[in-house]
């Protein structure tokens, strides 16, 4: 990981005949020489054959905010120191090839600054390629690997045994620092043993390891104002005063103070929020709820605070979902019929209505002009098509009444 700074602005706004002085020139590489570019960090690679391992190893190393133990920034100096005398002769080498003479006399090798603190960088590495050596290798094939991917650490995981329970062994280098039986029941127990290794491995002797504590489920947590959390999750701090930020549904919010310490736990409250009873009103009765991402069994909730979350569903109607800041005591909440919600069974039942309309007026148009027909006539009696025309003027008066108000429904909740 290199940082770079350019000086390309400053150069541009410079007039060009100091760019061409040659004490300018000598200057400027005298400072890009005491001054490097780059900035160093300490490089690690995990491999093993038990995928759950490694990455409880890798998310223990990630805890760690940094590297600054001396014994580490000493390895990582070593490296750097190696890289620029490897570079040097590769330079020498290539100086000799074209007999390059002068500025072979001039070489020398450039100053490696390494910072107290160093980023710590995870580098990608394929097991496959190395599974052979690892599983017989000796120190000096550790030390090859390590020259070869330019590692600080390289960390292998031997896994050993079938089914959930298996002989674990770390290997850190070469050596190994950790050997024991592992299953997913001793999670939390595994990862205290590499945390309490890592911790002084990389860091100074003013840093621990701390579990954080809180009594309300799903609490945010930030730290400094930078490093979030979560509750009972494993975190590594310097030791000092420390700002603590929480924040959770239906409690105040919180900002404290702590003094970090040899403690290991630190445990944080939080106060609630003024409660209320509520009681839930459905269209239709028969709903599934859930308050705040908690199934409720009941409609009427004993305490809740402000703001909550509602969601209902039911077969055959829309999903709510809906947020309130207010303290009322009761609420009434309608789904709409999923039919409701499509466009085209609205006009479909528009149609049906208007086509309902128009056979009611054809047979009520027809029953009257009978009707017309016999006063001018003087006829009495029955008619058949006057009873035609009768029974079809009710049948269609009743289908006109059902495709009215079906019309309504779904044009009123169809929203």
């Amino acid at each position: 990981m290199v940082k770079l700074t350019t000086l390309s602005k400053a150069i541009s706004i410079t007039p060009r005949r100091i760019i061409f002085n040659r004490r300018f020139i000598i200057f400027l590489v005298l400072i890009l020489t005491l001054c490097p570019l780059g900035a160093e960090s300490w490089r690690y690679s995990i491999l093993g054959e038990n995928d759950g391992y490694v990455a409880l190893v890798d998310s223990v190393i990630s805890l760690m905010p940094y590297v600054d133990n001396v014994d580490m920034t000493k390895s990582v100096r070593e490296r750097a120191e190696r890289n620029e005398r490897i570079k040097t002769e590769k330079k020498k080498a290539e100086y000799y090839e074209k007999e390059n003479y002068t500025s072979l006399s001039s070489l020398s090798l450039s100053q490696v600054t390494i910072p107290e603190r160093l980023e710590i960088e995870k580098v990608d590495t394929s097991f496959s390629d190395y599974s052979s050596l690892l599983r017989t290798g000796d120190t000096d094939t550790y030390e090859y690997l390590l020259s070869q991917n330019n590692l600080d650490a390289l960390i292998y995981v031997k896994s050993e045994g079938e089914g959930t329970i298996r002989e674990i062994e770390v290997i850190y280098n070469g050596g190994i620092i950790r050997k024991a039986f592992y299953t997913t029941s001793l999670f939390n127990y595994e990862e205290e043993a590499l945390t309490d290794y890592f911790t002084s491995l990389l860091l100074s002797t003013d840093h621990n390891w701390h579990r954080i504590n809180v009594d309300v489920p799903s609490v945010s947590i930030v730290i400094d104002g930078n490093v979030k959390t979560n509750s009972s999750d494993l975190i590594v701090l310097e030791n000092g005063p420390h700002t603590f930020t929480l924040s959770a549904s239906g409690y105040l919010d919180k900002t404290e103070t702590i003094e970090v310490g040899e403690d290991r736990d630190i445990n944080l409250t939080l106060s609630p929020l003024d409660s209320h009873s509520l009681y839930i009103s459905t269209l239709p009765w028969s709903v599934d709820m859930r308050v705040n991402g908690e199934v409720s069994d009941g409609k009427f909730i004993q305490s809740i605070h402000s703001p909550y979350t509602i969601s209902l569903s039911s077969p055959n109607f829309s999903h709510l979902t809906f947020q309130s800041n207010r303290m009322d005591e009761s609420i009434d909440v309608e789904l709409n019929p999923l039919w409701t919600e499509a466009d085209e069974i609205i006009i479909e039942k528009k149609n049906d209505f208007y086509r309902s309309i128009f056979t009611s007026l054809l047979s009520f148009g027809g029953y009257t002009a009978l009707r017309a027909v016999e006063n001018i006539n003087g006829t009495t009696g029955p008619n058949a098509l006057k009873v035609v025309f009768g029974g079809i003027s009710i049948v269609s008066l009743i289908n006109l009444v059902c495709t009215a108000i079906d019309y309504y429904e779904s044009a009123g909740q169809g929203i």
